[in-house]
């Protein structure tokens, strides 16, 4: 090794977990610098000794004491399934994302490689039929302007004795202030925001929002929507996002609307619309009732984010087909590529993005309780080989995923259940002719050791629990 330099006053921060909560420890490093060495840093004895520092090999654990005088633990961690010298600067994408949301490091150099997670497919023509009645229909994709009334109006309820919240204006850049004035006039144009002298008052964030539909704001409650600008007190005569109870209202709406219709050949989650067909000529039918109905109520439609007379869509993060449902591509190369959680919110996130597909996994209660038993508030965190092999085992399920039947309400149902001790099981089948495939697995964990305890009492309470799913 040969040494070229050296670097005086490093300031190293280390991470230190206690009770699942993440600290840091401030360490000034003196530094040697030779370029051959495949790591960022390599401390010596010397600084383990200056530090304090124990460690625990078995357990993987690095002990510092802190300014305090308390002992403080960091986790060792194995970097594996990279074979260059360059794994430690290696991320994947959800990896990325995280350290850009969470660290505040001064300096970050990153190498992003890009590639497609499905090969792209040559868009067909669209059916002449689809295309004439889009055409009959294209005043639905104009922008929309002013407010119509409608039977359902955002209410705005305050608990009594409550204070009234004050906002700052917050400090803008210029790009942000020229993008402020434009979207308060594009504002007071289409007839959304008024001037107010409300005594509640937000601050204005920027944050990049899907467009959606608009519903009317209770005339009792609009001056509870107040917010402050550098150019004026201005008040939402229209809901606007981020209201709390907003989505329920708008779905509210939205159900309301389609009711006749819905899960017959439409569903609908807030803004996303969705018409099934078994027929491209049903299918025009169908099309035709929805865009009339929308017209009706005078409603509009974002062209540039609507797909038409598709055989193949995603939906809600699922991909539907004719074969049936599965999970969107690049959710499941995110779960696969996820790295060791860390910390509680790591693994908070990580079993958030597993637990929504769960209906594709056969016995996920089970498999995750060692995961599971870590989010608990009285669990000292502490990753083990169990915590490990169930989140590979949670991983590989999801890759190998099955195709999901779409239920058929004129075929018979077949459930098939199972328990253990830690959790139990179901699945509901469906015979479409080609074999019994599955329509949805479902999972849940044992109550309580007393039906644990009992291989009766398991499988009679995962029989009763998957008859109530």
């Amino acid at each position: 090794m040969v040494v070229e330099d050296y670097v005086e006053g490093v300031q190293a921060y280390f991470r230190l977990e206690k009770d699942g909560k993440v600290e840091k420890v401030l360490h000034s490093l003196t530094l040697l610098v030779e370029h051959s060495l495949p790591f960022d840093i390599v401390l010596g004895m010397d600084w383990g000794e200056a530090a304090g520092a124990t460690l625990h090999l078995k357990e993987h654990e690095c002990r510092l004491p802190s300014s305090a005088g308390e002992a403080k633990t960091a986790r060792l961690f194995h970097v594996s399934g990279v074979e260059n010298s360059l794994a430690h600067c290696c991320l994947s994408a959800p990896a990325f994302a995280r350290l850009v949301k969470k660290e505040k490091l001064e300096e970050q150099v990153f190498v992003t490689y890009v590639r497609p997670v499905t090969e792209p497919t040559e868009e067909k023509p669209m059916d002449p039929a689809i295309a004439k009645l889009l055409e009959e229909f294209k005043d639905l994709t104009e922008p929309p302007t002013g407010t119509v009334p409608r039977p359902i109006q955002h209410r705005i309820e305050i608990d009594p004795g409550s204070r009234t919240p004050k906002g700052v204006v917050y400090r803008m850049s210029p790009r942000e202030l020229e993008e402020l004035r434009k979207q308060l006039d594009e504002l007071l144009d289409k007839g959304w925001i008024r001037p107010s002298s409300s005594p509640f008052g937000a601050p204005v964030l920027f944050v990049s929002k899907k467009e959606g539909e608009l519903r009317e704001v209770h005339p009792d409650d609009q001056y509870k929507t107040a917010f402050r600008t550098r150019y004026g007190h201005y008040e939402f005569i229209v809901m606007p996002f981020g209201l709390t109870n907003a989505p329920t209202t708008f779905q509210r709406c939205m159900n309301d609307l389609f009711r006749p219709w819905l899960d017959k050949f439409v569903v609908v989650y807030l803004d996303d619309i969705l018409v099934f067909s078994r027929t491209l000529e049903e299918h025009r039918g169908h099309l035709r009732q929805v865009l009339e109905k929308l017209r009706e109520v005078n409603f509009k439609i974002n062209a540039k984010k609507c797909d038409w007379a598709k055989t193949r869509v995603l939906y809600l993060g699922h991909v539907l087909d004719g074969d049936g449902v599965k999970p969107e591509d690049s959710k499941i190369a995110a779960i696969r590529d996820w790295p060791t959680p860390r910390t509680l919110t790591e693994l908070c996130s990580f079993m958030g993005l597993a637990n929504y597909y769960r209906k594709f996994v056969r016995n996920f209660s089970t498999i995750a309780a060692p995961l599971r038993t870590l989010l608990r508030k009285e669990t000292i965190w502490k990753w083990d080989k169990d915590c490990t092999s169930a989140m590979k085992k949670l991983k590989q399920t999801l890759i190998e995923y099955p195709v999901l039947k779409v239920a058929d309400q004129s075929l018979p149902f077949v459930v098939t259940t199972d328990a253990s001790q830690y959790g139990i099981g179901a699945v509901l089948q469906q015979d479409d002719g080609n074999g019994y495939r599955p329509v949805e697995f479902m999972s849940a964990r044992m109550p309580s050791e007393k039906v644990a305890t009992s291989a009766y009492e398991r499988k009679l309470y995962a029989l009763r629990q998957a008859l109530d799913h």
